[in-house]
């Protein structure tokens, strides 16, 4: 194989695998413990169909996620949030009355919470999201560590844990400075 042909099947593979992942850098305390600012992970683009309750996703949510925010697509922050509820699951007692609507998430939505719920926008202040809005699902963090639902004091974690949505940057593989 010649150096040029190498370099050209090199070129092909980092772009094949950037359609599959992507780099995302956590801003927020919204994920603490499992993720903090900082922290880098690898997500998996991925059929929406394969994302299952206690996943991290990265999503965009339709509309301002802040008190402040304009509703401005290009704008719109990405979010770190964990499933807790998938389509057809019942939705989690956490959440509000107004966003429970019949009690079972909605085709095509997922319900989203931070790992630290006091630091945390997610499902429980703008209800269930759509799953066109998902980027992926993060399947490590750089360097090591688990991103599973934390423990608790009050022993395992929850199967239906709360999350809050983390506000984050995201570049593509081979971008990334």
């Amino acid at each position: 194989m010649t150096l040029f042909g190498a370099g050209l099947l090199l070129v092909a593979g980092l772009v094949a695998l950037r359609a599959r992942m992507t780099l995302v850098t956590v801003v927020g305390m919204s994920m603490a413990p499992t993720l903090l600012p900082g922290d880098r992970v690898v997500v998996r683009r991925l059929p929406t169909a394969r994302i299952r309750r206690g996943d991290v996703i990265v999503l965009r949510v339709a509309g301002p996620c802040r008190p402040g925010d304009r509703k401005d697509e290009a704008k719109t922050p990405w979010l770190v949030k964990r499933v807790a509820a998938g389509p057809g699951e019942p939705m989690p007692a956490v959440l509000p009355t107004w966003t429970r609507g019949s009690g079972v998430v909605e085709p095509a939505t997922f319900v989203v919470l931070g790992d630290n719920p006091g630091l945390s926008r997610d499902s429980r202040h703008f209800g269930a999201v759509p799953a066109d809005g998902v980027l992926g699902v993060v399947v490590r963090k750089v360097g090591g560590g688990s991103v599973t639902a934390p423990a608790s004091a009050n022993g395992p974690a929850p199967s239906n844990p709360p999350v809050p949505p983390t506000y984050r940057s995201v570049t593509d593989i081979g971008v990334n400075s």
